[in-house]
């Protein structure tokens, strides 16, 4: 019985670690997701800066 306890807490250790690496990844996100919400991020800073480019240079044509 003292060797089947043995082999039960190192089979428990290592089923751990793996759960644990697997949690941070679903935590963190998978790489696509990852690279996808970083990329919409991007879009949508530069959708801003394009818009308010254009306002500025429609107040500078009206005022001009």
């Amino acid at each position: 019985m003292n060797m089947l306890n043995q082999v039960e807490k190192k089979l428990v250790k290592k089923v751990n670690a793996v759960l644990k690496s697997e949690w941070v990844r679903v935590k963190n996100g998978e790489a696509v997701f990852q690279c996808s919400k970083y990329l919409a991020f991007a879009i949508v800073v530069l959708a801003l800066c394009l818009g308010i480019a254009a306002v500025v240079q429609r107040i500078a044509t009206v005022h001009g």
